[in-house]
């Protein structure tokens, strides 16, 4: 799991992440960025109940989500980060997710969270 200040919360500016930040997307998620001027990145992950009707089931895949940023990101573990840091995160699992291996998560998440790295 994500330690507390890497993880937006409802209080920080997800309305304007939503609204202004960029959108990229996989066939398992969507995914919003949008600078935060930190030396770090926050993120939040975002599972509707269309997704899985369980609350079991949709904080299974949080916390996959979660560990796939952190070992990106490269927290406690002192490695460099794979993906560009100073930037808020909100990400969007698709229905699809619900079948997808953790090794499939893991590699359509780090291919949009590295898309950050082209500003345009």
């Amino acid at each position: 799991m994500l330690a507390r200040r890497y993880r937006l919360t409802k209080k920080d500016n997800v309305e304007e992440i939503m609204t202004c930040g960029r959108m990229a997307k996989s066939r398992l998620f969507v995914v919003r960025t949008l600078p935060n001027n930190l030396p770090h990145n926050r993120t939040m992950a975002l599972v509707s109940s269309n997704v899985a009707d369980r609350a079991p089931d949709r904080n299974k895949i949080r916390r996959q989500i979660y560990e796939v940023v952190r070992l990106a990101e490269g927290n406690k573990t002192g490695n460099k980060s794979l993906a560009p840091l100073g930037w808020d995160i909100v990400i969007f699992p698709k229905k699809a997710v619900k079948e997808a291996s953790f090794k499939e998560m893991q590699r359509q998440l780090l291919s949009l969270l590295t898309f950050r790295r082209n500003p345009s």
